[in-house]
Formats: structure tokens, sequence, C-alpha cells
């Protein structure tokens, strides 16, 4: 075994440290990050025998990873320059990932560009089109500089009328929520040095250019396909969806996008993806898709040293004093561990569920236009979510956070945010362009996708067609998902023969939710801070929309083959059935939110037990950890649908089965067989 030699670094600060237990695994984890490995290289001397340590050196910043069955430990003056931070993921061959910044580069000057820092996301993916997003960027890399932030506020000041002292500025309560662009959630003030440390430092700025993507079959391979240049306009924060149409079934594609400054011949920046397509209806192949809820700047978990046993990432950056400092240490956040861990099961794609940003939970909220597009901003330049974006294509669900503010409607306003406008930045913002010729589905948020023959998925709308929840839950015009789409729904489920149907909605429609609402008398023995909090109102399980859940479940759903729900928003997971667990027609999986930090517990809410005689639930979450589900269907004689529940790190949490196994088996045979748990 060759004798530990720690790399050339360019300098100490330079170092990120992923361990993993297997050449293999490493190779796999520096693809998803975005990170060039080096086998062979005499500066750092390479061993890449079972047992030995392993190497990466990019470009500009080195790697480290020791296997962990033999590892050969650095030197303890080499771990003091350096910092590891751990998490498990046994069941699909890393034992140990992470990628921890030991600091940034120096801040260098970006350059002009067109970059494209926010990344490619693929989208609506069918059979035969897929829907390319890209956005132009002043700079390479997340961060923005003072100037760029004062100008900023400065906007905003304007927009709201506001003097020039921030320290006197409040933020008045108004009917919808109230404006606390300049107040934490504790509700307190911004010092003049806070706003300078505002959740804007991680964003990237757009910058005109025109963009131009060429793509080809590479499994099956093919000719390749190159687009016409399409001018980055700023009425859409410089973003383009760019549609690919007569693509082949079940066909693996790469694309490459390049960004032209205007009228050049040389492009600025490339940046490359890659897809496959779904198979068609007849097709029986096996599909394994992810589906995840719930996402938060602030509750970053792949993150540099400073961020060690903080919880938000955001109220830390607020606490930065010195601006050289914050926008490195915004800069030393990676993202989400969930993604990298997603992308190493490699499936056909994710379904987002919702509050993919959080508009009003960020300790300033946003409030105009230029405010939530700095939120997706910050979210996909993260490096893990960013790389994950361009190997998995992604079907978004918009939800409340990510619209306007929690427990929206249309109409309502946040600052000077209208739901329109964050409805329109949503669709900007992700792959589901409002454009109709680039939808699926004529425009329609709502939609269905054909994977294969045993495979259809339903993506439901539960914001834009909803009326007030605040309406009489009694009142017949009542609706969360309007009368058009419950009429497709409708048709469309029953003129469906894919063995499986499996229905995608941002809000949970069977449950549980939390626990009932605590009495005056428990609210007044749990304290103050519980007293006015509000009644649930907002998803298909209150007793608010208990007329449209009827509905629902009785008639649309009612005598529905094979039907299974997977939801979210919830930020705990769990497993229930309709109209009972003993006799399961409809079976209801929820997935976690994106990080632990961001988790609940279903088990208690303000310290009032949860009622444990529910009859429909199998199994939830007994302790506060995120994760997702993931999903695979498999073809053959008696096709299958499989329904494991992860933790964040990958590892399979729900109860063994009799088969020993953590896994929810569900057979095609006319009923569904649910894995008895014990």
């Amino acid at each position: 075994m060759a004798k530990y030699e720690p790399p050339a670094f360019k300098k100490a600060s330079d170092t990120i440290v992923p361990l993993v237990n297997s050449p293999a695994s490493s190779k796999k984890l520096c693809e998803l990050l975005g990170m060039r490995l080096f086998w062979q290289n005499p500066i750092v001397g390479i061993n890449d025998s079972p047992g030995g340590s392993i190497h990466f050196h990019p470009s500009s910043v080195s790697y480290l990873a020791i296997p962990i069955d033999k590892p050969v430990p650095p030197p303890i003056s080499f771990l003091k320059q350096t910092f590891i931070a751990t998490g498990q993921l046994k069941q699909f061959g890393i034992l140990t990932l992470c990628a921890t910044l030991g600091a940034c580069q120096s801040l260098q000057e970006q350059t002009d560009g067109p970059h494209q820092a926010t990344g490619l996301k693929i989208g609506e993916v069918t059979s035969t089109s897929a829907v390319v997003w890209t956005r132009a960027t002043y700079g390479d890399r997340p961060g923005v500089s003072l100037s760029e932030i004062d100008a900023w506020l400065e906007d905003t000041r304007r927009q709201f009328k506001l003097g020039s002292d921030w320290d006197d500025v409040l933020g008045p309560a108004g009917e919808g929520g109230s404006m606390v662009i300049s107040q934490t959630d504790e509700g307190r003030r911004l010092s003049k040095k806070e706003r300078d440390r505002i959740v804007q430092l991680g964003a990237v700025r757009g910058v005109d250019g025109e963009v131009q993507v060429t793509y080809r079959p590479v499994d099956p391979p093919g000719p390749a396909v190159t687009t016409e240049r399409y001018d980055m306009r700023d009425r859409r924060d410089y973003t383009r969806h760019i549609k690919l149409d007569n693509l082949r079934p079940d066909t693996k594609y790469e694309v490459v996008s390049n960004m032209y400054t205007n009228n050049r011949s040389v492009p600025a920046s490339t940046i490359d993806a890659s897809f496959r397509t779904a198979p068609a209806s007849e097709a029986e192949r096996p599909v394994f898709f992810t589906v995840v809820t719930g996402q938060a700047y602030r509750n970053v978990d792949l993150r540099g040293e400073e961020f060690a046993g903080v919880s938000d990432a955001s109220e830390h950056l607020l606490r930065i004093t010195d601006p050289d400092e914050a926008l490195r240490v915004s800069q030393s956040i990676l993202g989400h561990r969930i993604y990298p861990v997603m992308a190493v099961l490699e499936p056909d794609f994710l379904v987002h569920t919702g509050d993919v940003v959080y508009y009003d939970h960020q300790g300033i909220s946003a409030t105009s236009t230029r405010m939530a597009r700095v939120w997706w901003q910050r979210m996909f330049s993260l490096r893990a979510n960013r790389e994950f974006c361009r190997k998995v294509p992604i079907y978004f669900i918009k939800d409340d956070h990510d619209t306007l503010m929690n427990d929206c409607w249309p109409g309502q306003r946040h600052g000077t945010l209208s739901y329109a406008q964050g409805r329109r930045i949503f669709h900007e913002q992700t792959p589901l362009s409002l454009e109709a010729p680039l939808s699926i589905n004529k425009g329609k948020t709502y939609r269905t996708v054909r994977w294969g023959k045993d495979l259809q998925i339903w993506i439901l709308e539960t914001r834009d067609y909803r009326s007030p929840n605040t309406m009489d839950p009694d009142d017949p015009k009542k609706t969360m998902l309007g009368d058009e789409q419950i009429d497709w729904l409708s048709r469309t489920l029953r003129e469906s023969d894919a063995t499986f149907k499996m229905i995608l909605c941002a809000v949970p429609i069977i449950g549980p939710d939390r626990p009932p609402e605590p009495t005056p008398e428990e609210k007044k023995a749990l304290g103050v801070a519980n007293m006015f909090r509000p009644p649930r109102i907002d998803n298909l399980t209150n007793p608010t929309w208990r007329r449209e859940r009827a509905r629902l479940l009785d008639k649309v759903f009612a005598g529905v083959p094979n039907l299974i729900f997977l939801v979210g928003d919830r930020h705990w997971k769990y497993h229930s059935a309709w109209p009972s667990r003993d006799n399961p027609r409809i079976q209801e999986f929820c997935c976690g939110s994106t990080s632990d930090y961001h988790a609940r517990t279903g088990l208690r809410m303000l310290g009032v037990p949860t009622p444990e005689t529910d009859d429909t639930l199998y199994w939830r979450d007994e302790v506060e950890q995120g994760g997702f589900v993931s999903v695979r269907v498999e073809p053959g004689r008696s096709p299958t649908a499989v329904v494991r529940f992860h933790d964040t790190h990958g590892a399979l949490v729900y109860p063994r089965n009799t088969a020993g196994r953590r896994e929810v088996l569900i057979r095609a045979d006319g009923k569904f067989h649910t894995a008895r748990i014990r």
C-alpha cells in the first residue's frame, strides 16, 4: 500500500473532502458534483487499489477520498488544515458521503460572461419531447457585490415608499400576511450592518446574451440537432425555455447549451446535461423515480465548516459583519445532500412536490418580484442542487411557499408581490413554462405522462384554481382543484390502461395531517406562543375541504384499479390507506423534506399527542428527519410497484416487513397486497 502523501494544493484553503468507500463510488460522486477525477497523478501520488487512499485533483480545487474499510489515515496536521462531515448511505455502496468546503476560492472579479451559473434544468419529459431551461448570468458562481445589494435595497425602498433609515423601518401587518422585509423570523428589526448580510449574497444576477442548444441521442446513437440562437431577455430574468420535439422513446440524450455574447461566434460558456425519454405506452421496461418536498436555503446541509451545528444558514449570514467574509461563507454552501444521494441511484426522473423555495420563511421575506427571483437564483446556483438537475429530469409542482406565502390562494398579495406574479415567476424559473407550445397539456399546469406499459403519472394543480381557504366548507362552490381539472382527472384515469396509476400532489389527500388543534385550555397550558396559532385549513385532509375530498375519493377515484398517491408538504413521511389499512383500495405515501433541519415529526405538534387510533395509518416518522420516497415499477406477468422511504443519506427507514425488507410491495392483480408491518 502506498505511503500517504498529502496532495499539492494551490493553497491550503482550497480543499473539499468527500469520504467514500470505493473507487467506483468516488468517481460517481465526483461526476455528480461536477468534479473531474484523476486516477493517475504523480503530483499527489494516486493509489486506487482496494483499501488504498484516493486523491482527486481538479483544475482549481483538490479533493481527497479515503476508503473506510482499510483507510490510510492522513497525518493529524493535515486533518487540522481540513475538516470532515459525514453521512451514511450503506444500502447503495457508499458508506460515507460528504463534500464540505474548507474555504472557497479567493474572491475574484467575475467575468462578464454570459455564464450559466444557475445550470440547466430538464423537465416535462415525455416519450417524444422535453423542455430545456437555462439562464444567462453575469458570474460563473454565486455571489453579488455590496453595491448590487445596495441597489436592490434602494429598489425595495422605492417600491414600499420607505425612508432611507432602515433602522426605523417596520413591516406593517396587512391582509394576507405581513410585510417582513426588514424583520427576522423572530420579528426583530435588522440593524444597518445586518442588512448588508441579506440572503441575496448567494444570488447570481442575469445578463444579456444568446443561447443555442445541441442535442443528440447516445443510447442508441443518432445524429445531432442544433437549435437556432435564442435571445436571453430581461423580461423573464434572463431565462429561456427550449422545447425538444420529435425525440425517440426510451432513449438517452445528451444536451449541450452554448451561451454567447450577442453576435459572437465563439461561446462564452458551455454546459452539458443528459436525460432519458419515457418509454412508449406499449413498452415493458422498469421505471424508477424519486419524490421530494420542501427545501429552504436556510436549511442546506452540505456546506462549509462555518456552519457546523448551525440549522439556519441565512440567519448565520446575517451575523457576519465583514463583507468579504459574508460572501466567502455564502459561496461555501454546496446545497442539499439529498440531491447527490438521489443521483447515485440514477432515477429516470424526480417529482418535486412543491415549496422549492420559501419566500416567507427566510428571516427576510421575498415581497417583490426582484426578491422572489433572488430566492430561485440562490437555490439553483448551489453546486449539489445544480448538478443534479443536469443528470435527472424534474417535474416541478408549485405549492404555497414558492408561489407567494403560507397557505395562499389566487388574488392575494405579499408586500408588492401578487399571486399572479408569483405564479409567473414559478413557471419562469422551472421547465414548466406557461407558454402553451412548450407545455404537454396546452398551457395547463395539471398534466399526465405515460412511462411505458405499466406506469402513468398524474400531476395535480392545487393552488391556481382554489377558492379562499376561509370560505365556508359547506359552500358547494368551494373548490381546490376546480371543475375543469376534476373532470379531466376523472376522464383520463378511466381512459388509461396503465397497470399502475400514480397521483402526484403537493398536498396530502388521505393524510393524516398534524394532530388536531389543541383546545383553548390546552393552548393556555402550552403557553402564550401557541395561543394564536391559526387552524389548519390548507390541505384536503382538513375539515375545511371535506366536500371536495369526498367528491374525489367517492367519485373520481372510485373503482380505479391500482391507484397510488404520492404527496408532499408535511415535512414528515408516512404511509396510509383509504378507506382503511385493512381495506386498502388506495394507498398514500408522503415524502419527507430535503434536509433534516427542515423536518418535523408526525407524532407530536405543540406538545399535543397524536391519536394512535387512526385506522388509515400504517407508519409515520417517529423522529425529525428529512428524506425522499423512491418508486420502482417492474414489468412482467405480474407487474409490481415497490415503494421505499429513505432518509437524507439514502438509508431505508420503513419498519421491516415479514420478508426482512424495508419496502412496500404492491402487486397488480386487481387489488393491493401491502406488506405486513411488525
